[in-house]
C-alpha cells in the first residue's frame, strides 16, 4: 500500500509539465523540426557578437547563444501556431532592407484598439476584451537603433508587436450584481536580432514589455485602456511609459546588471484586421558604468494573427 501511495505522489507531481505541454496542439510540436533554418540563421548573427579569444569564453558565449536563438525562434513559431495550426517558421528575407532603420507605415486601414464587451446570456457576466498580435505566416520585419553599442541592426523576415486586454467581472449568482473582477493587460515590442554580448554581456533578443493588472472599479466602468496606459482620441493606438507603471510591471530582455535603467516605453501605432500588417515601437534608456547616458529603439511591424483558437 505504501509503495503504491509513494507512486501515485510520483506521477502527480509530473502532471503540471505534462498537461502544459498537453495544451499545445499536436500539429505545433514540430516548430522543433521546421524552424531549423531560422534558428541556424539567428545564431549566425548572434555569434558574430561572441568574443574569438579564449576559446572556453567563446564557446561559452556560442553556446548561450544557440540556446537563446533555439528557445526564442521555437517559441515565436509554436505561439503563432497556436492560433493558425500551422508549425510555420519564418526563415530567409521576405521584406527587402530599409536603407534606414524608421517607424514603419502601412496603407492597411486602421481598426479601434478599444476593448469590446460581450454579456454571457446565461450567467449575465460581462467580460471586456482585446487581442491582438503578430506571428507567422505573414510577413513582417524590425529594426534596432542601438545607441549603447553604436550599431543598427534589421530583421527583414519577422516582427513582433503584441496588445491584449482581458477583464471580467465576477457575478454574484443570486443577486447578478458585480462583486469583483480582475483586468490583465499586456503591450510588446520585440525585433528578433541578437544583442551583443561584448556590450550586454549576456545572449538575447531586443524586447520590451508592459504587464500591469488595471484597477477594477465597482460599479466597473465599461472596459478601456487606463492608467498607466494612454489612448489615443481616435481611439487607434495605445501607448505606455515606465514613468508612469509599477517597476515589476516593466521588462526588457537586456539591461546590464550594472547598468541603471532611466526608462522605457512602448507604443502599438497601428492594429489593421486580422492577417494584416501591425506596427509599434518601443524605447529604452540608460546610463552606463561610466556614467554616459544611451538609448535603444526598436521599430517592429508584423502581420496580425488570427485570434480566438
Amino acid at each position: 500500500m505504501r509503495v503504491a501511495l509513494l507512486l501515485m505522489a510520483a506521477l502527480m507531481t509530473q502532471l503540471p509539465a505534462g498537461a502544459a505541454w498537453a495544451r499545445i496542439p499536436r500539429v505545433c510540436h514540430r516548430c522543433q523540426t521546421a524552424c531549423g533554418k531560422a534558428i541556424s540563421e539567428c545564431l549566425a548573427d548572434a555569434v558574430t557578437s561572441c568574443p574569438k579569444a579564449p576559446r572556453g569564453k567563446a564557446h561559452k558565449c556560442a553556446n548561450k547563444a544557440r540556446h537563446q536563438c533555439k528557445k526564442a525562434t521555437t517559441t515565436r513559431c509554436t505561439n503563432s501556431c497556436k492560433t493558425t495550426g500551422s508549425p510555420v517558421c519564418p526563415s530567409g528575407p521576405t521584406m527587402p532592407t530599409p536603407a534606414a532603420c524608421v517607424p514603419y507605415t502601412s496603407t492597411c486601414t486602421a481598426v479601434p484598439v478599444m476593448p469590446v464587451g460581450t454579456t454571457n446570456p446565461v450567467s449575465g457576466q460581462v467580460s471586456y476584451n482585446f487581442n491582438a498580435n503578430t506571428g507567422s505566416p505573414g510577413v513582417g520585419g524590425c529594426c534596432v537603433i542601438d545607441g549603447c553599442a553604436g550599431i543598427t541592426k534589421f530583421n527583414t523576415g519577422t516582427g513582433g508587436v503584441n496588445l491584449f486586454y482581458d477583464e471580467t467581472e465576477f457575478v454574484d449568482s443570486t443577486t447578478h450584481e458585480v462583486t469583483n473582477g480582475e483586468i490583465i493587460t499586456k503591450l510588446g515590442v520585440t525585433c528578433g536580432v541578437a544583442t551583443p554580448t561584448n556590450v550586454y554581456s549576456l545572449s538575447d533578443i531586443y524586447q520590451i514589455n508592459f504587464s500591469p493588472d488595471l484597477p477594477f472599479l465597482i460599479p466597473p466602468p465599461p472596459g478601456a485602456w487606463t492608467t498607466p496606459y494612454v489612448a489615443s482620441p481616435d481611439g487607434l493606438s495605445v501607448s505606455i511609459d515606465s514613468a508612469d507603471a509599477h517597476p515589476s510591471d516593466t521588462h526588457n530582455t537586456f539591461t546590464p546588471s550594472t547598468w541603471r535603467l532611466v526608462g522605457q516605453s512602448a507604443t502599438v501605432d497601428k492594429v489593421c484586421a486580422e492577417q494584416q500588417l501591425m506596427t509599434g515601437h518601443a524605447t529604452a534608456s540608460f546610463i552606463k558604468n561610466d556614467g554616459t547616458p544611451c538609448t535603444v529603439t526598436i521599430y517592429s511591424q508584423g502581420t496580425r494573427t488570427v485570434s480566438g483558437h
